[in-house]
């Protein structure tokens, strides 16, 4: 069997994971085709699992430059399977990838929220580009990615199925004595405009004026950062909050903090590492919104706050401190119920499997 992997980038994000996860898991020939300049750091994992990457220069050109770009590169080629991992100018990729495969696997990583030039570009694409409709099928991974989906027409008459992200992290037994003069509060995220760590700050700097044993830790990094590290000064709460900046090692992060918090927006897509947390039997506390909410549909372990509401955020915060030993024991009782159910072998055989 032959797989094609289409990739705008070879970052370290979901996407790029879930088509290692399948490229590690699906015993086939897989093909990685890059859309950008062919760097990043997923190009040697891909190829460490004897996936072949190749490099298809788009993301600079004109879309209308796009079939033909796709097509020359694909010449006299047949696949079993594509998977286009976006959803870019997706009328002029599914136009150009009809010929090569009879099926076309489409992730949708994000809530489909176009603004009106997008939606409009968008119509015109699928008036311009035909593709046999028969052959797609789109890879939301959450039930509230689905739905924003079927707002789009083009969208909406295409066969869907949802699929929830693979979550590895290597298992551990929680050491009690690191640093065990502090209650450790931790979020890890890309520090962009769709994560809010700044309700984390906001509402930990409350936290601390009751609770002085506590210490928040930041992994990750981007645009954001300096505004982040601003405020965390502006608060005067320096020697309370860490930035860790990009963590490569998940395991010690997760070891390292008693209280996992999320806190995000309602333009995220699924968030991977609420699902890390789970796995790794952390107590864990969310963003109220309804695509975190999958993770744990049946609120068997993760807290709710009312997203944006740092108040609300501090008191979560604080009875989850008080009440930590029973946070702790659920969270350890579900961890092998979350490691089964994110599995990536499960995640990479429901990917492909047709309903």
């Amino acid at each position: 069997m032959k797989i094609l992997h289409i990739s705008p980038y070879a970052e370290l994000g979901g996407c790029e994971f879930n088509a290692l996860t399948i490229v590690e898991e699906i015993k086939a020939e897989h093909h990685v085709l890059l859309l950008n300049d062919g760097k990043g750091p997923f190009v040697e994992k891909w190829k460490n699992a004897k996936a072949i990457v190749e490099q298809c220069q788009l993301l600079d050109l004109p879309f209308y430059k796009w079939k033909r770009e796709l097509q020359n590169q694909l010449a006299g080629r047949q696949y079993e399977i594509i998977i286009f991992w976006s959803h870019m100018h997706l009328p002029v990729v599914l136009s150009a990838l009809e010929p090569f495969s009879n099926r076309i696997l489409v992730h949708i990583g994000n809530p489909v929220l176009f603004g009106k030039k997008q939606r409009i570009l968008r119509m015109l694409q699928n008036t311009w580009y035909k593709y046999n409709s028969n052959k797609v099928e789109l890879r939301p991974v959450s039930r509230y990615v689905l739905q924003s989906s079927t707002t789009t027409p083009a969208y909406k008459s295409l066969k869907s199925k949802v699929s929830f992200k693979p979550i590895v992290v290597e298992d551990f037994i929680k050491n009690k004595d690191i640093d065990s003069d502090n209650n450790i509060i931790g979020m890890m995220a890309r520090m962009d405009a769709i994560k809010d760590f700044t309700t984390l700050i906001r509402a930990f700097a409350e936290l601390v004026k009751t609770d002085d044993n506590c210490l928040l830790q930041l992994a990750g990094d981007g645009d954001a950062r300096a505004n982040l590290e601003l405020l965390v000064g502006q608060l005067g709460i320096q020697n309370k909050v860490q930035f860790l900046g990009r963590v490569n090692d998940k395991k010690t992060f997760y070891q390292g903090i008693d209280i996992f918090v999320y806190s995000t927006s309602a333009k995220e897509g699924l968030a991977g590492v609420v699902g890390e947390a789970l796995v790794s039997g952390i107590p864990t506390i969310c963003s109220d919104l309804p695509m975190l909410k999958e993770w744990d549909p049946e609120n068997k372990v993760v807290q709710w706050f009312e997203a944006k509401n740092h108040h609300h955020l501090t008191e979560v915060m604080k009875h989850s401190l008080a009440n930590y030993p029973e946070m702790e024991q659920l969270a350890l009782e579900y961890k092998c119920f979350f490691r089964n159910k994110f599995a990536p072998k499960t995640f990479a055989e429901n990917y492909l499997r047709v309903e």
